[in-house]
């Protein structure tokens, strides 16, 4: 009976040592991730609710990450959390994420909640790990438990680099969640906050230029109140949703739709048209 307490007391000390150091937490400065390994602690035994794979992507340590790999970490587990170690290098770092695909970590693997890694990307603004996940297979309009894409996700944060690169691979502007908001309206709805600044602007802005038709308006053709009372935004989105866009506008919706999801970058530019064009249905001019 004592060894047997011995042994889980020694377990768990093993475990909560080596997270501590993952995490610079640590106690003793003599401990080092490796020499806890050599030592025989279990890198798969959840320690509370965290897993030590899980606590290196965290803090961003990709060598920490191959290591713990090297010594057995399963990629894809999920941690007390819900969680996979995917979700918590998005948040981070791209090295990281780039460690753990090249060891089988699953791009589009889902957290208790149904959210992917690009989600969780495209909300913290990581362009690159946003771009290297969507190089890898991710979908980039796989909807969360309530249908919010991840350029609604990046919306509600005003990621704007997130944002560019979400609509270069063929984000869908026009998405819906289960309430009927499109990141165009999510959008909006962060100048009735009273914190917008120049950075709410231009994502709303970027939103309306690769969007075709915009529908604001409710059933009786007026705009949410909270939008109606706020003048400076009226300015923009009145005409939007009372007039119809230009043909040109319409045109270049239609074409990037039609593309289907890829980098656009690639398919539009294969398309025969002169280069102006191009850099319009790119979204890279207004003309």
């Amino acid at each position: 009976m004592y060894y047997r307490f011995a042994m889980t007391q020694h377990t768990f000390n093993l475990s909560e040592r080596l997270i501590r150091v993952v995490t610079g937490w640590n106690v003793n400065p003599k401990d080092t991730v490796e020499d806890i390994l050599r030592e025989g602690v279990d890198v798969n035994l959840v320690h509370g609710l965290c897993l030590p794979l899980h606590c290196a992507c965290s803090v961003g340590n990709p060598s920490i990450v191959e290591l713990l790999l090297d010594y057995g970490a399963e990629v894809n587990a999920i941690d007390g959390f819900g969680r996979s170690a995917m979700h918590c290098a998005a948040e981070k770092s791209v090295e990281c994420l780039e460690v753990l695909v090249a060891h089988g970590g699953e791009v589009d693997i889902m957290d208790a909640n149904r959210n992917r890694p690009l989600h969780w990307a495209a909300y913290r603004n990581k362009a690159k790990s946003v771009r290297f996940l969507l190089d890898h297979g991710a979908v980039v309009n796989e909807p969360d438990m309530f249908d919010n894409t991840p350029l609604h996700w990046a919306t509600m944060k005003s990621s704007l680099e997130a944002i560019r690169v979400l609509l270069d691979f063929g984000a869908e502007v026009n998405a819906k969640n289960d309430r009927g908001s499109t990141p165009i309206l999510k959008s909006a709805h962060m100048f009735t906050s009273g914190l917008s600044t120049r950075r709410e602007w231009e994502v709303l802005s970027l939103l309306l230029k690769a969007a075709g038709h915009v529908q604001l308006c409710d059933e009786d053709g007026e705009l949410p109140e909270n939008i109606f009372q706020d003048a400076e935004l009226m300015k923009i989105l009145f005409p939007v949703c009372r007039s119809p866009r230009s043909l040109k506008q319409l045109c270049r919706y239609g074409i990037r739709r039609s593309v289907g999801e890829g980098y656009l970058h690639k398919l539009i530019l294969e398309l025969p048209l002169p280069d102006s064009m191009h850099r319009y249905i790119l979204l890279l001019t207004d003309e």
